[in-house]
Parts: structure tokens; sequence; C-alpha cells
């Protein structure tokens, strides 16, 4: 099968070490986005005052950001996990897996924290959407032939 473009396809399984060891799929994302990230700076460089380039790999934290409905066990997952962390006053340890069946990659990346969710979700005229935001140490991929 060809690669596409379709969001709909896409699985993520999340770790939370204290709540969900053994992995929890996460569904019920927003109409309009499903995840968004950071671009990750790759280098970083400085000129000396003759003009001379140097340049040098750092490693930089990738931000990962979830878009979730409130009515949906994703969001409860999320819940589930600030509420902890507010209670243990310590971080919840998180992975996760990603993967975009319609690119055939599967995405991992390690060693991350909840680091933003909204108390409730905002009520218009309908409730909307809940950021879970993240942060992971490293992302790597691989080819994915599901």
């Amino acid at each position: 099968m060809a690669k596409h473009i379709t969001a709909a396809s896409v699985i993520v399984t999340l770790v939370a070490d204290e709540l969900y060891p053994t992995g929890r799929v996460i569904e019920g994302f927003a109409e309009d986005s499903l995840r968004s990230l950071d671009d990750l700076v790759r280098t970083e460089s400085v000129m000396g005052v003759d003009g001379k380039l140097s340049v040098g790999f750092v490693y930089y934290p990738v931000n990962l950001t979830l878009h979730l409905m409130p009515d949906q066990d994703g969001y409860t997952v999320f819940e589930n996990i600030a509420q902890v962390q507010n209670t243990l006053v310590a971080p919840i340890y998180l992975s996760m897996t990603i993967v975009d069946v319609s690119l055939k990659r599967k995405y991992t990346l390690t060693k991350g924290a909840l680091t933003s969710f909204a108390a409730m979700p905002n009520a218009n005229r309908l409730m909307q959407p809940v950021d879970a935001a993240m942060v992971f140490e490293r992302c790597t991929w691989e080819e994915y032939e599901g």
C-alpha cells in the first residue's frame, strides 16, 4: 500500500510508570488536530569577529502536545496523570509510541513527563478540546509495516 496523509489511522500508546505500566491506547482527538510538535533545534552556531562560523550539535527536549476531546477516554488518562502528579508532588514518567500507519513510521518517545494540562475543559456552546503538553528526552523513528 502506498503512503498517504490520513491522520485518522494514527495509533498512540502511552506508558505512565505508576499508572499505566503496560500502556494505554490514546483515542478521542480533536476534530482538526491530533498532535503538534515544536521544531527541534539540531545545531547552534556562533560567528567570530573575523567572520568564521563555528557550528555544534546540541540536545534539546522534544515538546509534544496531544489535542483531546474531553468526553473521550484519552482525556481521562491525562486527567488521571495530572491528578496523581499533584497528589505525589512529583512527575509521572512517560514513554509513548506513535504509529503513523499512513506514513509507515513508528515513533518512540522516551523519558517524558506531562508539563501542562487544563484543570477542566473550556465550555463554549460545546466543550472544547484540551491540550496535553509533554516533554520527552528523545524521539526516534523506524519503518513500520503493519
